[in-house]
């Protein structure tokens, strides 16, 4: 069953100093990070509407106006709450990989976007959280966006972080390093974590570049990893994670690969493994599509 979080958030339920700069923010569901150095700050994560106000909420609680809003990849459960964010923050510079504006526009993209987070607000409210305004209806306008397509450095007082693209997951995906704190904000490049349990593999775009990434961050070495959904993963040797989520890939690369019967047996069998406890907050419709990538790009990447 999904996580019991039936009852209403208070504001800073969920509010975390993870290290000296980085505070976690957000809920449960949607982490989001603030990066704070001694003169500029930045909100890394996006969210969906659903979290919009909290997020506003919490930084106002927090005194803090974001310099920066930081998508890490047009997922529409993480890029959804800009258009929120960015009409509360209008001095704010939008930081997206490379690729998002054309990804979010096209023309099947709205539609997928307004029915996944329409799906997400609904599936927050049933289990608690106190929605206070309507899911997107239009594109969000990153007109006016940076798009960082290589590595790319910002200096937030005595604090850089550095943000860079990635690969296998999503188009257009970044991760952030907070090399002073070392703390690295990955999104999903890990999969979708289930606490105590592992992780869905989500390699969409490619899955030898997938663990490719995996290895980059190994090499990183952070004490902390931030994800995007059920909070970060701290621990003293976390680069170990790492080996964890790239086996778990690897495993299921193939399960896929080796599997005998029809295609669509094998995606309503991963469908089944899958969509469970907070994966539900999900239209099923998405995840049966992820799972289909999930089986197309492990006999890509293994041919």
């Amino acid at each position: 069953m999904v996580r019991n979080m039936t009852k209403k958030m208070e504001l800073n339920e969920y509010v975390r100093q993870i290290s000296e700069h980085v505070t976690l923010i957000g809920n449960y569901y949607f982490s989001s990070y603030l990066v704070r150095g001694s003169r500029f700050s930045a909100v890394v994560e996006m969210g969906v509407t659903a979290t919009v106000d909290l997020l506003i909420s919490q930084l106002n609680h927090l005194e803090v106006e974001p310099d920066y809003l930081i998508v890490a990849h047009p997922h529409a459960d993480h890029i959804t709450g800009i258009s929120g964010l960015m009409e509360r923050f209008p001095k704010s510079t939008v930081v997206t990989g490379f690729g998002t504006r054309k990804f979010i526009e096209h023309p099947k993209a709205l539609k997928a976007m307004i029915a996944e987070d329409r799906f997400i607000s609904n599936s927050l409210h049933k289990i608690g959280f106190e929605i206070g305004r309507p899911s997107i209806s239009n594109t969000p306008n990153l007109s006016e966006a940076l798009e960082v397509k290589d590595a790319y450095r910002i200096n937030l007082g005595e604090l850089e972080m550095e943000c860079f693209p990635v690969y296998g997951h999503a188009p257009a995906n970044i991760a952030i390093n907070v090399e002073k704190d070392r703390v690295i904000l990955v999104s999903d490049s890990l999969g979708f974590h289930y606490p105590g349990r592992g992780f869905c593999p989500l390699f969409f775009t490619g899955f030898k570049e997938y663990i490719q990434t995996l290895s980059q961050f190994y090499i990183l070495d952070p004490l902390i990893i931030g994800l995007g959904h059920q909070g970060p993963i701290i621990r003293e040797y976390a680069s170990d994670v790492f080996a964890r989520a790239s086996q778990t890939a690897e495993d299921i690369a193939t399960f896929i690969i080796n599997y005998t019967k029809s295609s669509e047996r094998l995606v309503d069998e991963l469908f089944k493994r899958y969509y469970v406890d907070e994966f539900t907050i999900y239209t099923p419709e998405n995840i049966k599509n992820c799972m289909k990538l999930l089986v197309k790009r492990a006999k890509e990447g293994c041919q």
